[in-house]
């Protein structure tokens, strides 16, 4: 069968979840077009005409979703001497999304582009078959009323003044190919003189975003690092509360078992490595290091409660490249996650809190064949995942 793939591969026993409706050890992935047409026992007569790959001795699992990526942040930020126009802005994705496709990372959520949507233009172009790159679900231009903290909000915020325009601001966002709502719901922990801890949003304001996202069939995602923040977000219906640095225990207990909500969590960027890679200043890395330790405390709580815990980076170009897997390295040796949990965090998980855990997220028949091969078992060693994968493919194309 012409363009069917017949793929041999070692199933972890600890994964199968990530494999639905199998409970196999070992399975032979069968894929026609863009998806999985089936998974049945390894050894299976090959189809005739299908193309047969041999994963012995390797994992095979979902792709990895970035469900937390600026896809403009293609340099560091506004380094002297460097042009930022809309056409270099789109560059900048494309580069970035190609990045991310080639480790592994089938489907990347971008949750906070340029005010000239270059994010949502490559999405429909990789939509359409005019470039390669990863599944892409765009916010737009994040929305957020004027804060001192972040100035005028740079060129990825719409500001408005009163609900009556931040209304407009979320309708034009989607008329221009928002999928989803993102808010700006308190301080930055990196920008001077921001304060994570204030709350910007009221609750109104929140209500409102998430009613007309509802009526639009699609959800909200906010960033928030402040205790108040993150417990006014969950009490106000939003989808992903995004960061979650100082979450309350109080909060978490609220969560526990809701499927409705959950955290993506961005820890990474805590960490010495990236901190040396980002190249801060000396008075950001003192703010960064007065509040790092709390952090931990606060976001290691998350593991005594059954919430939808999603991965995300919130990295600029050069600092992914520099660490590709840091986000991994520290949810393991920093925050104590389990191997499983993780995995899950950049897989299934990420795929229910964009609603497309009926496309991606798991390997299973009728899904998209989006699919990455490690050595070794990271269900037993997460370090594996430390690695890039041995193959990557999405929508049944083979991409390395």
């Amino acid at each position: 069968v012409d363009g069917q793939i017949f793929g041999t591969c070692g199933i972890a026993h600890d994964i199968t979840e990530l494999t639905e409706g199998t409970d196999l050890l070992t399975a032979d992935i069968l894929i026609e077009g863009e998806y999985i047409k089936d998974i049945l026992p390894a050894g299976s007569k090959t189809p005739e005409g299908a193309k047969e790959m041999d994963m012995d001795g390797k994992t095979v699992m979902p792709g990895l979703i970035d469900a937390h990526v600026h896809l403009f942040f293609g340099r560091t930020n506004q380094l002297p001497g460097e042009v930022y126009t809309a056409a270099s802005r789109a560059f900048d994705c494309i580069e970035y999304a190609n990045y991310l496709l080639s480790i592994g990372i089938t489907t990347v959520r971008d949750c906070g582009d340029d005010e000239n949507y270059p994010a949502s233009a490559l999405r429909d172009a990789i939509n359409k078959g005019k470039v390669k790159g990863p599944r892409l679900q765009c916010s737009g231009p994040l929305i957020m009323p004027p804060y001192q903290g972040v100035g005028t909000g740079g060129n990825m915020c719409n500001l408005y003044g009163n609900k009556e325009e931040m209304i407009s601001k979320i309708r034009y966002n989607e008329l221009a190919g928002a999928d989803f709502v993102k808010l700006y719901g308190s301080g930055s922990m990196i920008m001077p003189g921001s304060n994570p801890h204030l709350s910007l949003l009221t609750e109104e304001e929140v209500r409102t975003a998430v009613e007309i996202a509802e009526m639009r069939d699609t959800y909200v995602a906010v960033h928030c690092h402040g205790t108040k923040a993150c417990d006014q977000m969950f009490e106000c219906g939003v989808r992903t509360i995004e960061h979650a640095s100082f979450i309350s225990e109080e909060t978490l207990k609220k969560m526990d078992g809701r499927k409705d909500v959950g955290l993506v969590l961005t820890q990474a960027f805590l960490s010495d490595e990236l901190l040396a890679a980002d190249g801060y200043d000396e008075e950001s890395l003192k703010r960064i290091y007065a509040v790092r330790e709390k952090v931990h405390a606060c976001v290691k709580k998350i593991k005594d409660y059954d919430i939808i815990v999603g991965m995300g980076t919130d990295y600029f170009l050069p600092s992914y490249k520099a660490e590709p897997r840091m986000e991994f390295k520290v949810r393991k040796r920093d925050l104590g996650f389990s191997d499983l949990d993780i995995l899950k965090q950049a897989t299934i998980n990420n795929a229910k809190l964009m609603r497309w855990d009926d496309r991606i997220g798991t390997v299973k028949v009728g899904k998209f064949a989006d699919l990455i091969a490690v050595k070794g078992n990271p269900a037993e060693d997460i370090s594996v995942m430390y690695e890039l994968p041995e193959l990557i493919i999405k929508g049944g194309e083979v991409i390395n």
